[in-house]
């Protein structure tokens, strides 16, 4: 139920609107200082009305970051890494209608990013977050431990903060939301 209402919330902006919250993100995001101390940032492609990366994501290759993209590794163990982008990457749509770099997993480069910016339908204060509910994002993350752990950035319009979502011991909190009003951090 909690799903579906912020996917509606998620869905109501026109793409004038979504195209100006990327905008404004990305200024949020390049005047942070996080472009500056984090060399390997991991972001994702947009779908199914999730906030727009397009403009994040350049900003992202413009200050000469590495950009890594996930890809699923594994469908029936909910299992995916991430791997660089390039210019010459070539793309093919998985079973969810993800756009994700073409490339055997033997043959991609994996690696580790120490920042990720991660898509969610929705979150709230105490950096809790609801995600589509496949656990992707959740299983990757729990191989970290302490100081090896990246910083996590959700992605959201303003209007997906609720109240308080519910958490298990398995989800993974975010330390900041970037909207299209700025950046949040999280204390813990």
């Amino acid at each position: 139920m909690l799903r579906k209402q912020l996917r509606n919330k998620r869905s109501i902006h026109p793409n004038w609107y979504r195209q100006r919250s990327a905008t404004q993100a990305a200024q949020h995001l390049r005047a942070s200082g996080l472009l500056t101390s984090h060399r390997i940032i991991a972001s994702y492609i947009d779908v199914e009305q999730e906030f727009p990366t397009t403009i994040v994501n350049e900003a992202i290759v413009a200050h000469g970051q590495e950009l890594m993209l996930p890809v699923i590794t594994n469908y029936q163990a909910a299992e995916m890494r991430f791997t660089a982008w390039k210019f010459r990457t070539k793309f093919e749509i998985n079973r969810y209608a993800i756009p994700e770099p073409i490339g055997t997993i033997q043959r991609l480069q994996l690696i580790e990013p120490d920042l990720i910016l991660l898509p969610l339908l929705g979150f709230d204060l105490k950096g809790n977050r609801i995600g589509m509910g496949g656990g992707y994002y959740d299983r990757y993350l729990s191989k970290f431990t302490g100081n090896n752990t990246p910083r996590l950035i959700g992605l959201a319009f303003n209007n997906q903060q609720v109240e308080s979502i519910p958490s298990e011991k398995f989800d993974i909190p975010i330390d900041c939301i970037l909207t299209e009003s700025g950046l949040q951090y999280f204390r813990r």
